[in-house]
């Protein structure tokens, strides 16, 4: 709706015309030495940016039947493929100047790469934070700091400022949700399992996402890093099949958070067991990160929650007529799976 004509698309799910593609895309070489230059990795977006550059329109034809891609099954196979899309965008701001691109594809890189660097941010404001509870609780306060002042500098306090601040992201995080539900309820949820267990599957899915969020911080701040100081990356198709992640991968992967996530608590409640709270929603879901990474790539637990019509969609409900004929497909050739 917002890009119209103006839009990107995503690699190997988008028809293309063929004349416009094979005479505008032709991609070459980011110059320089580094990570970010090279082939171009996520070349979709680029491509279009080119095509809408030579005068042709890009749509996203978002009621296309018959087009499917599974997610990777694990958690830790979604943060694999994060990797490349990571790198991939920081690459493409490169090209954020280039002469003749249409705002709103410069606004496409400019989200792109918004979509990570956002990590390292968040991640700084919380160690800014952190480290402005210990300045306030350590340090002996200064109310007199000019010479011969007259009066007190009391500390200033803008409650206000947090309330907006939080207010502006919960909106941002939570009104497409709402909106989305009361769409489908309003259209008829009889494919997503019902008014009820649509609702439920919602408030499960946003608690999910906020457990999650500060995991893909932490991982999401290492990929922008490690990008930017070169370090180089091998690209490997993640997984599409059932899959489950080992405590040991576990472990091994989300160790080293779950260690600092301890050590981060420990120390805010040292400083003042009050601000915790605050910081419990981050550091507590890093703690937990080891055993929720394995048990949410379980695939009992998810077909648990099939049997009970939770997180359902139209093509568990109704499967199209692609999904029925590969599945008798590779009932008869079962090799093929």
């Amino acid at each position: 709706f917002w890009q119209l004509g103006e839009s990107h698309y995503w690699g190997h799910n988008a028809i293309i015309r063929v004349a416009p593609f094979m005479q505008h895309c032709a991609l070459g070489r980011l110059p320089g030495r580094g990570s970010l230059s090279g082939e171009i990795l996520s070349h979709d977006f680029v491509e279009a940016a080119l095509m809408r550059r030579a005068g042709w329109a890009v749509w996203i034809a978002y009621d296309l039947p018959g087009s499917y891609e599974e997610m990777p099954p694990t958690l830790l196979d979604e943060l694999k493929r994060d990797r490349r899309w990571c790198q991939g965008n920081l690459m493409n701001f490169r090209l954020f100047f280039t002469h003749g691109l249409h705002p709103a594809h410069r606004a496409v890189f400019m989200t792109g790469v918004m979509a990570y660097l956002s990590a390292p941010l968040w991640f700084l404001f919380l160690v800014l934070s952190t480290a402005l509870l210990a300045v306030h609780t350590l340090a002996v306060p200064q109310y007199f700091t000019q010479p011969y002042q007259l009066f007190p500098t009391w500390p200033q306090w803008h409650p206000e400022w947090a309330v907006s601040l939080f207010g502006a992201t919960a909106t941002l995080l939570f009104l497409p949700k709402l909106l989305a539900l009361l769409l489908l309820l309003a259209q008829g949820s009889r494919m997503y399992g019902g008014p009820l267990r649509l609702i439920l599957s919602t408030l499960l899915e946003t608690l999910f996402s906020a457990l999650l969020a500060p995991i893909r911080m932490l991982f999401h701040t290492q990929f922008v890093t490690t990008a930017l100081i070169g370090w180089a990356l091998q690209w490997k198709s993640p997984p599409r099949e059932d899959a489950e992640t080992s405590w040991r991968e576990a472990i091994l992967r989300h160790g080293a958070g779950s260690v600092l996530g301890i050590a981060w608590a420990g120390l805010v409640y040292w400083l003042n067991p009050a601000f915790l709270g605050w910081l419990l929603p981050v550091v507590g879901a890093l703690i937990i990160a080891i055993p929720l990474s394995v048990w949410s790539s379980r695939v009992k637990l998810g077909r648990w929650f099939r049997a009970r019509r939770c997180f359902l969609i139209p093509e568990e409900a109704n499967p199209p007529r692609e999904l029925r004929w590969t599945r008798a497909a590779l009932r008869r050739h079962p090799t093929f799976e």
